[in-house]
């Protein structure tokens, strides 16, 4: 895993210079080049529970900076890249990573086809969600637009086909169709999305005082592959959207020491226990139905979600499988009040659609809270 981790991180670091080098080496008269920036800081704090980091004793780890370059190499050929960074308690750690870095090549309205890095069409805000200028809140609603798991959600590594196909006298329809696969961070590191699901997240049942019984080391993504369709109605300003996306990945993962020890110890661990434990997933599918009204100065948009899944055990009387089932849903409504300020208002909620309520705890470790999550926010923003 770590060489194909590294393999495709050189040939992305490849690109991305190539690609620099490029623009920077264009004459005066060539393409015009779009340089594009951002700088984030945020300040976290809250009464009880820890949320996206250490924020019961507040925290400074939310930042966000990005630097983004694009060009039109021909009419039809468009080049771009983006370099980002961030800081979200264990995550991130401002490291620099390349976020998105494709070719865009434009046969016909009808048909496109991007090959590289490309950002992934998830819901309504997905490819936009690090752009936070473009809106009123500091984070989009958490049920759908979960930032823990921006890196499983954001990117992928192959290629998509697009366009736009015009239904006479109904509208149109915008499609994505694209396949390929996710490379994140490396999971042994803080910055993994998706060591910090399985070793913060999941399996809290089996979490006595902290103790977890085993870490994730290593994960490969198979391959993802998904569709999005956006169907712009006659009515102005009134579009719906439907995307699915499909993962199949791998993940190893090492039993800590001391839980070994204890199973020995009760004689609990069956015949031929190994300290090293796999997943499999064949079957994770997210998706997410979306529906935005804009209309001058107001919008209201709306999103359901299902994710589903099993994680299989190569272990199971040991660890069982693990069933990934939550739904997610969110309202917002969005004013501009005057010239420069915007108001926003939205509810969200996340949870188990076979116990909305939370109220039965024999899979959670008797922790309440972890079954859902609710979310009231209000947002004012105030253009200086």
């Amino acid at each position: 895993q770590s060489s194909t981790n590294s393999t495709g991180a050189l040939f992305f670091q490849g690109l991305a210079a190539a690609l620099i080098l490029c623009l920077s080496a264009a004459p005066l008269h060539a393409q015009e080049i779009d340089i594009h920036g951002f700088i984030s800081q945020g300040y976290l704090k809250t009464d009880h529970n820890n949320f996206l980091a250490e924020t019961k004793r507040g925290t400074w780890e939310f930042s966000e900076v990005g630097i983004n370059f694009s060009t039109d190499v021909s009419d039809d050929l468009h080049m771009g890249l983006q370099l980002f960074s961030r800081d979200l308690g264990s995550l991130g750690n401002l490291n620099l990573e390349l976020d998105w870095a494709f070719g865009d090549y434009t046969i016909s309205d009808s048909l496109g086809i991007r090959i590289g890095r490309i950002k992934i069409p998830y819901g309504l805000y997905g490819e936009t969600q690090d752009v936070d200028m473009v809106r009123a809140t500091a984070l989009l609603p958490q049920s759908v637009y979960l930032i823990s798991l921006r890196d499983i959600l954001l990117s992928f590594n192959g290629v998509s086909l697009y366009g736009n196909l015009e239904v006479e006298g109904a509208g149109s329809i915008d499609y994505q169709v694209f396949g390929g696969a996710i490379i994140g961070d490396p999971v042994e590191s803080s910055n993994s999305a998706v060591a910090n699901f399985f070793n913060n997240r999941a399996y809290q049942q089996f979490k006595i005082e902290g103790f977890v019984p085993f870490a994730v080391e290593s994960a490969r993504d198979r391959w993802s592959a998904g569709a999005a369709l956006q169907y712009n109605t006659l009515i102005p300003g009134l579009l719906f959207k439907g995307t699915i996306l499909h993962h199949r990945a791998v993940f190893n993962t090492q039993f800590s020491d001391a839980f070994s020890q204890q199973l020995r110890a009760l004689r609990a661990d069956p015949p031929g226990f190994s300290e090293t434990l796999k997943f499999t997933t064949n079957d994770t599918v997210f998706w997410v139905g979306s529906m935005e009204f804009s209309r001058n100065d107001l919008i209201f948009a709306t999103e359901y979600g299902r994710y589903f899944g099993t994680f299989r055990s190569s272990q199971p009387r040991v660890v069982p499988h693990l069933s990934l089932n939550s739904e997610l849903f969110y309202a917002q409504l969005t004013y501009l009040l005057q010239e420069s300020v915007q108001a926003s208002i939205y509810y969200a909620w996340t949870g188990d659609p076979n116990d909305r309520t939370g109220d039965d705890v024999s899979n959670v470790g008797n922790v309440r809270h972890s079954s859902f999550q609710h979310n009231y926010t209000l947002s004012l923003r105030f253009d200086i």
